[in-house]
C-alpha cells in the first residue's frame, strides 16, 4: 500500500471513530439515555484531538473505542447499544479491501509489540480475532490480563 492508502484508511477508522462519538454525543431520550454523559467524556478527552491522523494513532483510536465499548459498565453504557456499536466496528473492517485488511493487520501487530500497557498490547493481540480477520479456526492463545476494562492513556503508564 501507498502512503496515500494509508493516509486513506487512516482518516476512514478516525472518522468511523468521531462518527460514534458524534452519535452517543447525541440528543437521545431523557429517560433512556443511551451513555452516561460523564463516561463518554473521560474517554472522549482521553484519546481525542489526534495530533496528526496517521495509520497507527487511527488503529490505535479504532481499537480503543472497540476496547472501551467492550468494557463500559451497564451503568455508562446501555449494553444492546455497545453491541450494535461492536457490530458497526465490525462492518467496518469487513467493508475494508483484502489489501487494507491486510496492512491493518500489519500496523495492529506492529502496535502490539511496541504496546507497554498489558492490557492494551492484548486488545491488539486479540483483535484480528475479535473483528474476524484470522480465520484460523482457534482463538489466539493469549494470557488473558485479570481485568479487561479500558484504561486512560493517562493512566497506562501507572500500571504495568
Amino acid at each position: 500500500m501507498t502512503t496515500d492508502d494509508d493516509t486513506e484508511l487512516a482518516r476512514l477508522l478516525h472518522q468511523h471513530v468521531l462518527d460514534v462519538l458524534d452519535w452517543l454525543a447525541g440528543e437521545h431520550d431523557a429517560d433512556y439515555p443511551q451513555v452516561d454523559s460523564d463516561a463518554l467524556a473521560l474517554f472522549h478527552g482521553a484519546v481525542l484531538p489526534l495530533d496528526a491522523v496517521t495509520l497507527p494513532a487511527a488503529a490505535g483510536l479504532f481499537t480503543d473505542l472497540s476496547w472501551w465499548l467492550d468494557s463500559c459498565d451497564d451503568e455508562d453504557l446501555d449494553p444492546d447499544t455497545a453491541v450494535k456499536l461492536l457490530e458497526g466496528n465490525a462492518e467496518v473492517i469487513t467493508s475494508l479491501s483484502a489489501e487494507q485488511r491486510e496492512r491493518l493487520l500489519n500496523v495492529i501487530d506492529e502496535l502490539a509489540t511496541a504496546e507497554p500497557h498489558p492490557v492494551r498490547r492484548y486488545q491488539f493481540q486479540f483483535f484480528p480475532y475479535a473483528f474476524g480477520l484470522l480465520d484460523d479456526g482457534e482463538e489466539p492463545d493469549l494470557d488473558e490480563p485479570e481485568s479487561l476494562e479500558w484504561v486512560p492513556p493517562e493512566e497506562r503508564d501507572t500500571i504495568r
